[in-house]
């Protein structure tokens, strides 16, 4: 956009058009506001690049951003499938034993886990 402006100012600049009477002034305006638009698109120019490094830049960052979350959001699922896993692991482990006991005479039934098992056999195991 801006070579098309310049050859505008070179066709204005032309001896031809200066020659003719009365048509001068009116060349010199036109050639002042020709300049006057060559530095504005210029300037725009100048500006369209800033905010395309500006978009790039921003691009990048979004990338970025992008690419943690996604490796965050990897690593959460990832942790929340061993947790699932030991959940599931625990809960299969852990049996529960029916123990039948007189108490007073009455059938008591208590429900204990392995851990819970463990210790009821030793104390078992220990008493006369």
């Amino acid at each position: 956009m801006g070579e098309k402006i310049r050859q505008i100012e070179r066709r204005l600049q032309n001896p031809i058009f200066s020659k003719e009477p009365g048509r001068h002034l009116q060349f010199e305006q036109t050639r002042d506001d020709m300049r006057f638009l060559l530095s504005e698109c210029e300037r725009l120019e100048a500006r369209v690049k800033e905010l395309e490094e500006e978009r790039d830049t921003l691009k990048f960052n979004f990338d970025k951003m992008i690419e943690v979350a996604s490796d965050q959001l990897f690593a959460y699922r990832g942790e929340q499938k061993k947790v699932k896993e030991l959940v599931e692991g625990i809960e299969k482990h852990k049996k529960k034993y029916e123990i039948v006991e007189m108490f007073d005479e009455k059938i008591v039934k208590r429900y204990i886990t392995n851990e819970d098992a463990e210790l009821y056999k030793l104390v078992e195991r220990e008493t006369p």
